[in-house]
């Protein structure tokens, strides 16, 4: 299994980090966003990383602060830019913590020249077809996380509308109420609500529920 997490603030962002590598050191990504210049940071490293040695510009000049570690579950072994977390595609930023068990099945009826073998590369190139069909970013989110079968737990950042969502369905993901959310439970936090969608609020740094997925995750919580 993987982890995500994120914050607003960076020192917490470093200590998330330490905490979820028990979830998977085979490499690292990271997304840093500024919401009033759209500005983004994003790296994508093998195995550990030290986010002290970041460049200096990073710590504090974001306004969210997102991490993944990762423990490949598809056949891809060896360390490739193309099969890490975040997966981009156009306007579409992913990470995600989980399996998608109807993937061959999703990429032959919605996107049949995709050809990425992990699972979670899917996702970003679902919410931009259908965001692309003239749903909102959230509705695409919502759209395609009710297709899903198997455990998702995802940070999904849109360009076009500059915004930041959580969504929970099956995989665990707490959060304590206001700015900070992981895979991993820490002390103040608490677990999101499952198949729910949020939105991480750049105005205010706060997380908040946006709707209720009408699918259902069909297997137990892995913690």
């Amino acid at each position: 299994m993987c982890g995500i997490f994120g914050s607003n603030n960076f020192s917490k962002y470093t200590s998330l980090y330490e905490i979820n590598k028990q979830r998977g050191t085979f490499a690292f990504g990271c997304l840093a966003v500024r919401e009033d210049d759209q500005d983004m940071y994003i790296v994508k490293r093998p195995g550990n990383i030290d986010l002290e040695h970041l460049p200096s510009h990073v710590e504090n000049n974001y306004d969210v602060y997102l991490g993944h570690t990762q423990a490949p579950t598809s056949n891809a072994r060896e360390y490739d830019v193309q099969t890490s977390h975040p997966f981009e595609y156009k306007e579409w930023l992913v990470a995600h913590n989980g399996i998608i068990n109807n993937y061959e099945k999703i990429v032959k009826q919605h996107v049949p020249k995709h050809k990425n073998p992990v699972d979670s590369s899917v996702l970003p190139v679902l919410f931009d077809k259908y965001q692309k069909s003239g749903m909102a970013a959230y509705e695409s989110i919502m759209e395609t996380m009710n297709q899903l079968k198997g455990l998702a737990a995802i940070w999904a950042y849109n360009k076009l509308e500059n915004k930041l969502f959580l969504c929970r369905m099956g995989s665990t993901l707490h959060y304590d109420g206001e700015n900070t959310f992981s895979s991993l439970k820490l002390p103040g936090t608490e677990l999101m609500d499952d198949n729910t969608l949020y939105e991480f609020n750049f105005k205010n740094s706060k997380i908040t529920e946006i709707d209720k997925l009408s699918t259902q995750s069909e297997f137990f919580i892995i913690e």
